[in-house]
């Protein structure tokens, strides 16, 4: 039995773990490896801005 590309199966751990968190899960194709470096880097730029957003209006100082 082979995967379908668009709606692959997914563990149900994982997509319980995806439902709690309000995460979305996109598969990177399997004959595409170069996707999945894109997907990471988008995450990755996500959770970037989602975070200096928050911090954006607070000063910090040195301990020094």
């Amino acid at each position: 039995m082979r995967a379908h590309g668009h709606e692959p199966d997914l563990n149900p751990a994982y997509r319980e773990f995806a439902e709690y968190y309000e995460l979305a899960i996109w598969a990177a194709s399997v004959c595409r490896p170069r996707d999945k470096a894109k997907v990471k880097k988008r995450g990755v730029l996500v959770v970037e801005k989602w975070i200096l957003v928050r911090l954006r209006d607070r000063q910090f100082f040195g301990a020094g």
